[in-house]
This record gives C-alpha cells, structure tokens and sequence, in this order.
C-alpha cells in the first residue's frame, strides 16, 4: 500500500536561550507508519515532540516559528509518552491511567480496558500503588499504558523502552507495530538508540537535519 503524506512540518525554527535548535526544519511524515527521530541526548528530541504536541510556546527564553499541517485538514488527538513519564503522584496507578479516557468512554468501558493494559504491562495486583511505590520500569509501563488507551491517531514516544527489561521492550514494540497496522495510528519516535530505530521504523528524521542554513 502506498504511503501517505499526513504530517506536514514547515520552516520550523526554534531558539532556546539564543541557540538554534531547529531552524528552516522542513519534513513530512507518512499516515500510518512509525518515524524516528534520531540524535545524541540534548540535541533537541524531545523539543520537537513537545512543539507537535502543542505544549511548546513562546515565551521569554523561547522563540518558535514554523507551521504544522494535517495534510486532511481534521483536528488530531494526540497522545504522548514523556521522557520523564509525568504521573500524577498523589492517585493511584489504576486512575493514573484511567484519567485521559474519563470522556471519551464508558465507566464500564473504561474499567475492561484498565483491567486488559494493567495486565498486559504485568501490574495487576499493583492498582491501588502510588507512583512512588513502583520501580522505574513500572512507572514507564503506567505511563505507556496511559497514552497506550487514550483515543488518538497520533502517537508520540520519547525514548518509551528507557527501565525496561527486554521482555516488555519486545511485548510493549510489538504492541506499537499493532497500533500501526490495525488501529490507523501514525507514531513518532524519539531514541538513540540506533537499534530501535532500525527495527522499528519506516522513516527517520535525523539531527544534522534540525539546522539548515539558507
């Protein structure tokens, strides 16, 4: 099936603290397929993702210019799996993950669907914890879990398998692949790690493409 262009990135420069991070940055991304976005740790990764997702925006140390266009001109849910995973520490695990989905689905629908992730990401018997209960690995897979059911068709994943073991790396991979193949979900997909890249995506922007001088 041929790939279609859904995301458009146009002329982006971003200047943090008066250093260029993007600047003339120009790129699309195809519908239903996983891109990468590949570079040493600081280069300005997780500030692309932070811009499409919308939580980037001027202010008094940060300059943005550019345009993002959906090629069919719809408004697009997004969901995102940060960096720093972002829980909320003072709910449980079980609601931590059910939130995003509180309207967009039955209360019925949303408690099948919390007892199916908790168990594919192996934490059942662990709802009721805090955040600050879990391991690292734990904490990534609730907040992978959270953006994993949250209804959208645009994925963000920045660097998703840091803490985990490979055998949830594989399952949590595999899973991605699924979204991308059955459900329609475009996904973009921030690591360094040159191995995922590869064994996961169709395209990939890489970081001596963030600065291009006219």
């Amino acid at each position: 099936m041929k790939s279609v262009d859904f995301i458009q990135i146009t002329n982006l420069s971003i200047t943090r603290n008066n250093k260029d991070i993007f600047k003339n940055f120009s790129t699309d991304i195809a519908k239903n397929s996983i891109c990468g976005v590949f570079g040493k740790s600081g280069c300005g990764k997780t500030t692309l993702l932070d811009w499409l997702s919308g939580l980037l925006k001027n202010d008094e140390r940060i300059e943005i210019q550019g345009k993002l266009t959906f090629f069919d001109n719809k408004i697009h849910q997004i969901s995102y799996v940060f960096q720093d995973q972002r829980l909320l520490p003072s709910i449980s695990i079980e609601k931590n993950i059910s939130i995003p989905m509180e309207k967009h689905f039955t209360n019925q629908e949303i408690k099948q669907k919390c007892e199916e992730i908790i168990l594919f990401m192996g934490l059942h018997g662990k709802e009721n914890k805090f955040p600050g209960e879990l391991s690292g690995g734990e904490r990534q897979r609730v907040s992978i879990a959270r953006a994993f059911l949250f209804p959208s068709d645009v994925l963000l994943l920045d660097e998703p398998f840091h803490f985990l073991d490979d055998e949830y790396k594989k399952k949590i991979q595999n899973q991605i692949k699924s979204f991308v193949q059955n459900e329609e979900k475009t996904v973009i997909l921030v690591s360094h790690e040159k191995d995922d890249i590869n064994s996961l995506c169709s395209s990939c922007i890489y970081e001596k493409d963030f600065i291009k001088e006219l």
